[in-house]
Formats: C-alpha cells, structure tokens, sequence
C-alpha cells in the first residue's frame, strides 16, 4: 500500500488550482486524540471524492478514495472497524500498514487546521441589518462596495461568518422587485476581480436581498473535474442573477440558509 494521500491545499475559492500528492515520511508518535472537524471547514461528497473547504487558508482539497474514506472516520460519518474492513479487502494491506496510513493522515489534517479541538464558544445571535432609506440602487452600491472592502480587510472566513449571522429584514418582500435596481448597480461597479468575481457578488447580492426582506441563501458548490467552485445566491431553491445551466454543474459544499429576524 501506498503512503496515505495528504491534501496539500492551494488555491482560493472560486479558483481551480489543487494537487492530492503522497503524505511525507510517517511519524514515529502518532496522535492518537485528533480532535474534530474545524468550525471553518466544510465538505461534501462528488463522484466519491470528498472535496473540503477550508475557510480560514481560503482553498479548497480534493481527497482522493482513500484519504476520503480516513476523512469519513475523523469526521464522524463512518464507522472505523467497517471502513478499514472494507479498505484492507479493497487494496489487500495489512491492518498495521492500514493504521499506521491513518494516523498518519489525520496528523496531516491536524497539522493543516482541519481537525482542532472542539470550540466551547457559542454562536453569535442573528443580526438584522435594514437597508436606510435610500433608494435601492444606491444600497446596492453600498452592498458591492462593502463587500469587497470586507473580502480585502477581513478575509474571507471572518467577512463569511459576519454574513452568516445575517437575518431577514422585515418586513417580507419578494426578491422579484429587488433585482432590477441591484442588476443596475452592478453596470455601475466594476469589482477587483472582474469577471473572477462570483464570490464578492453573490456575498453583496445576499446582503442586499436580506437586508430589504427577502429570505435569501448563500451557496457556494464545487465540481471535481475539471475542478471548479462557483457561489450564487437563490431563493427557494432557485438560483437568482445567475443561469441555470451553470449553477447545475456545481454541487454545494457550504450554505448560508435563511435565519428569522
């Protein structure tokens, strides 16, 4: 058997730069205590590949069937005794080579912030931000505007987390009458990363949206190949400003649902 796969992270979201190379040299004390799953990582399963985003280093990794299956166990989805019974008949290795694979994986993952002890803090309460009173096209100027200051000031995980605790305004509107004046603030505004730029768009389009009523989610998918990551926004569970045929291809890994004021 082969050395476990390490997921060596490069790249930033909405970017398709990632490699899945061999894990370095064992480690004669293996940690056996590997925590679980870091509050700022994210995951889902395409094709059977487990694909992460890690918000705090901004990329993403793509396991490959092995590191995915080690990954199911730190994670909590599958039990260990089945997923090595089923790795050791799958690739005929020996229990200790198997052992020794995984431990030698997780430390990688703790090594790279994707495992960490659990968190005792609690999560921050809901946090309305009504639109002023101005008309909309100019608050959608102030949404593209801040949201890229954000991205640039605080990074992506802490502008990411500031945004999830976003409630609806009230009172409820339809995003139907919303879009025009935001689709008309965009011809206005040029972003830094023009046309790379669905990350800061959909953030600002999601606090725009909640911001004047309407119950709008954040979505950010990923596809394996060729690998991509794209992020929209919808509303009942479609996709809105952006086209159908792109937003299929993408399965999503993190989501920013709707909170009540």
């Amino acid at each position: 058997m082969e050395a476990a796969p390490s997921p060596e992270i490069v790249g930033r979201p909405g970017r398709q730069a990632l490699r899945d190379p061999a894990c370095e040299a064992p480690s004669r004390r293996p940690v056996l205590d590997f925590g679980s799953v870091a509050p700022t990582v994210r995951g889902v399963d395409v094709d059977g590949f487990r694909i992460l985003l890690n918000l705090e280093a901004e990329s993403y990794a793509v396991l490959d069937e092995r590191a995915s299956a080690f990954w199911a166990i730190l994670a909590g989805d599958a039990p260990r005794e089945a997923t090595f019974d089923a790795l050791q008949s799958r690739y005929e290795v020996e229990p200790d080579r198997l052992t020794a694979a995984f431990e030698r994986f997780a430390q990688t993952c703790v090594a790279q912030g994707l495992l960490v002890e659990p968190s005792r803090h609690a999560p921050l309460p809901p946090a309305v931000r009504r639109a002023p009173p101005i008309p909309r096209s100019a608050w959608a100027l102030v949404c593209l505007a801040a949201t890229q200051w954000n991205l640039v000031r605080h990074g992506f995980r802490r502008t990411y987390e500031d945004y999830a605790r976003l409630a609806t305004a009230s009172p409820a509107r339809p995003p139907s009458e919303l879009l025009a004046a935001f689709s008309a603030a965009e011809n206005l505004y040029v972003p830094r990363r023009a046309p790379d730029d669905c990350l800061p768009r959909s953030l600002a389009l999601f606090r725009y949206l909640r911001s004047l009523g309407a119950p709008a989610e954040h979505v950010i998918g990923v596809r394996r190949v060729p690998f991509g990551a794209h992020a929209w926004v919808e509303v009942d569970g479609q996709p809105l400003l952006d086209a159908d045929h792109i937003v299929k291809d993408y399965r999503p890994i993190a989501r920013l649902h709707g909170r009540p004021s």
